[in-house]
């Protein structure tokens, strides 16, 4: 078996196309995030909603609850993409840490620091 063979099936080779997947999804979402034009209409339909629920009368249950749940949703909406980057900072990291460890290990030195005998070797 040659050496990017033996690399490609290394113990870290099952979980890196999430971690690409983690780390690509979290640049689209900065990228979405950080548009103007998408920060403009989250700050817009923000105020709109806040302004309807200053306008609205005291006696209109129905129509403070429902601008209460349009809130709610416009911030899991942002939520859901700042999990998203999180998510991806932490799988960039992962995949530093596997390309540290393999890079160790093909200078044949151990994560601890000590020499590797050839069948530890990744």
């Amino acid at each position: 078996m040659s050496e990017a063979d033996e690399q490609a099936e290394d113990e870290y080779s099952a979980e890196e196309p999430q971690l690409i997947k983690e780390r690509d999804q979290a640049h689209k979402a900065k990228m979405l995030l950080g548009n103007e034009m998408v920060k403009d209409a989250l700050e817009d339909m923000r105020a709109n909603y806040v302004a309807a629920l200053l306008a609205a009368r005291v006696d209109d249950d129905e129509g403070i609850k429902g601008v209460k749940m349009l809130l709610a949703q416009l911030d899991t909406f942002e939520k859901h993409f700042e999990q998203m980057i999180q998510t991806g900072k932490l799988a960039d990291k992962r995949l530093q840490v596997i390309a540290q460890i393999r890079e160790r290990a093909d200078d044949g030195v151990s994560w601890f620091g000590g020499e590797m005998s050839p069948g530890e070797r990744v």
